[in-house]
């Protein structure tokens, strides 16, 4: 096995979408794929181009278009100023917080905090506008192995269950290992945080599409953004959930308003409820995964808009009773209240988009949304007595604990009976395992070229982060990518995702094949590069896995992963001058990496310094990676030459 293998593994698993935990829904079983289709439904029937969804909407709204520009919340706050004074304390307009010139909360009142994880001192540090972290690692005296001290610069999320925080450089985004917790008054390790990116995670466009107004990635980059990286303001902005405003200001201003409905926005609640749905759930129903449409890009969205018709969401079909932080909309799609309703409940039923209301208004609300519907059978003098009090959503929406996001509450909107309570179903529980499917629960519709291309592309997704088991899955999708690769053999996603399933199955040089193909229409894609890095070094092409990391290495100069596997690459081939400055940077940006420390010692005794070598090879052991065993080999190989 050569060293660039675990590491792309572990890499493609973990610089995935958003801040949430992974979680394993386990391997083997007919019940990860499908139910399996009757084979006389599924005969391919040849889709068109997939169009722009923006230039072909014909509905009533006038800011659909591609060519309506956005202008900005502030040009909003012009005419709607007591809206904006509101929107401004609500949690979405608090998505994301310049450290340096606004407040961030009360922080647990401590000037300084500290914890421990994964063998390592953390202290935050957070004084005046000043916030940042300091990691140590001891070692076995007491000394310290390395010391990495960063600041930050955002912190994302409104603060009401807690913050995590992100740094930019040159327009790279990277999230720091360290969140705080409002519901417990803790700093811990970051949500789904993997130990191995102590200098900080990669941040991907599909993060900041939730957290922020607007960010517009560099093409073919993981975590790198044209700059400036926030536009239109840091948090979500008017124009995400009401469209592009350019036109709608412009009729305003020439006096155009009239007395009857102006569709030169959309106002969500006239949208027919599926639509109306959507505007919140691009960025409310997480799923398992997302897959976004070839051809398209997440910004494509526009309020007015199906979501498939930009994403496609995966989930799987347990109908919202797993215990995830972010389950809402698959929760309430289970509820009696929703299917009986047909769809004119929604998330603005209860929750004011525009305003967060204290505590005691949003029970009299709520309160409020139950009784259109129900007439509670508990006599008033009952309900007002028990804990809970005269409130509905007490004793239909209990709260529990997330299974994905330590220290962390959250409420259950199935809206369970009391008899279901009564029969242990009182909230969400582990959730049996069920077929991936799209949401609305729902089986692709395997004649639609364009639907097994988005469903292969997903469940390969969901192989990578390990909730599905690779092999079968690999077996099950590649028919499907071949299908989408025949109509469209530019889908450079269908072939990435092709070469990651023919991975699965052991036929690598077909794997490596399939990643080049990738690097033919788009030979700067940072995600095709490391792919076919380390399925050259699969198949001994050292000198093509050295040009791909290099090429990698220039898209991304602050990844010191990328700069370790081009040391490693470059040890292998014999020239450790060049191995030993790959390492040393590597290092410098993240003194915790294991493989690149190992190269300098390496290369200190094949300079003759055997006592240097063997003193920095006793600092990767102290640091205890879980690979030690490799390394140790690795090490006794290179340092004799062999």
């Amino acid at each position: 096995m050569t060293a660039g293998r675990p590491f792309l593994s572990r890499f493609a698993a973990r610089i995935a979408f958003g801040a949430t935990l992974l979680l394993c829904a386990g391997a083997g079983g007919a019940w990860y794929f499908l139910r399996k289709p009757d084979p006389s439904s599924t005969q391919a029937v040849r889709q068109p181009a997939y169009p722009d969804p923006r230039v072909t909407y014909d509905g009533p709204f006038l800011n659909v278009h591609p060519e309506v520009g956005a202008v900005g919340s502030a040009a909003c706050a012009g005419c709607h100023p007591s809206i904006a004074a509101a929107y401004a304390r609500h949690p979405m307009g608090r998505s994301i917080i310049p450290i340096s010139n606004q407040p961030i909360g009360d922080l647990g009142d401590q000037t300084h905090a500290a914890f421990e994880a994964f063998g390592s001192h953390f202290r935050v540090d957070h004084t005046g506008g000043r916030l940042g972290y300091t990691e140590t690692r001891p070692g076995s005296g007491g000394e310290p192995l390395f010391t990495i001290t960063a600041d930050v610069q955002y912190a994302v999320g409104s603060g009401n269950k807690g913050m995590s925080f992100l740094s930019e450089r040159d327009g790279y985004v990277t999230q720091a290992p360290f969140s705080w917790f409002s519901q417990k008054n803790v700093w811990d390790w970051s949500p789904g945080f993997p130990p191995d990116f102590h200098a900080g995670r990669p941040i991907q466009a599909g993060c900041l599409f939730c957290h922020a107004n607007e960010v517009v990635p560099a093409s073919g980059t993981r975590n790198r953004y044209e700059q400036p990286v926030f536009r239109g303001g840091h948090a979500i902005g008017c124009e995400r959930c009401h469209g592009p405003g350019a036109e709608h200001v412009r009729r305003r201003e020439a006096g155009g308003a009239t007395g009857g409905p102006d569709y030169s926005i959309v106002n969500p609640v006239r949208l027919e409820p599926a639509l109306r749905e959507a505007v919140c759930q691009q960025c409310h129903l997480a799923g398992e995964t997302r897959v976004v449409r070839a051809g398209r890009s997440l910004g494509d969205f526009r309020p007015g808009l199906p979501l498939d018709a930009v994403i496609r969401v995966l989930v799987q079909d347990h109908r919202g009773t797993d215990r995830k932080a972010v389950n809402h909309v698959e929760q309430m799609y289970a509820s009696k209240c929703y299917t009986a309703s047909n769809g004119a409940l929604g998330c603005v039923t209860c929750h004011d988009p525009h305003e967060k209301l204290p505590v005691d208004k949003r029970t009299e609300r709520y309160q409020a949304a139950c009784l259109k519907c129900h007439d509670c059978p508990t006599p008033i003098a009952r309900r007002t007595a028990s804990p809970a009090g005269n409130n509905c959503a007490a004793c239909h929406m209990p709260r529990f604990t997330a299974d994905d996001i330590a220290h962390t509450a959250t409420t259950n909107h199935r809206i369970v009976r009391t008899s279901q309570r009564a029969k242990g179903d009182g909230g969400p529980g582990p959730g049996q395992p069920g077929a991936f499917v799209f949401f609305p629960p729902r089986q692709p519709d395997f004649r639609n070229t364009a639907e097994c291309r988005d469903f292969a592309i997903g469940l390969v997704e969901l192989a990578k982060h390990g909730k599905a088991p690779g092999g079968p899955v690999a077996q099950d999708v590649l028919p499907l990518l071949e299908r989408a690769i025949t109509e469209d053999p530019h889908d450079h996603q269908a072939w990435a995702a092709k070469s990651q399933a023919l991975k699965y199955l052991g036929r690598n040089s077909e794997a490596f094949a399939a990643a080049q193909t990738v690097l033919s229409s788009a030979p700067d894609d940072e995600a095709g590069l490391t792919n076919a890095a380390a399925l050259a070094a699969e198949a001994d092409r050292a000198d093509l896995a050295a040009k791909y990391w290099r090429k990698a290495v220039a898209l991304n100069p602050k990844s010191a992963a990328y700069r370790q596997e081009l040391a490693v690459v470059l040890a292998k081939n014999g020239d450790w001058p060049a191995a030993k400055a790959e390492a040393e940077e590597a290092v410098r940006l993240d003194p915790a990496l294991g493989f690149a420390r190992t190269i300098l010692a390496a290369a200190a005794v094949r300079a003759g310094d055997t006592a240097k070598g063997e003193q920095l090879f006793r600092g990767v052991e102290a640091l205890g990676p879980p690979n030690l065993n490799e390394l140790r080999r690795w090490y006794a190989a290179a340092r004799t030459g062999q």
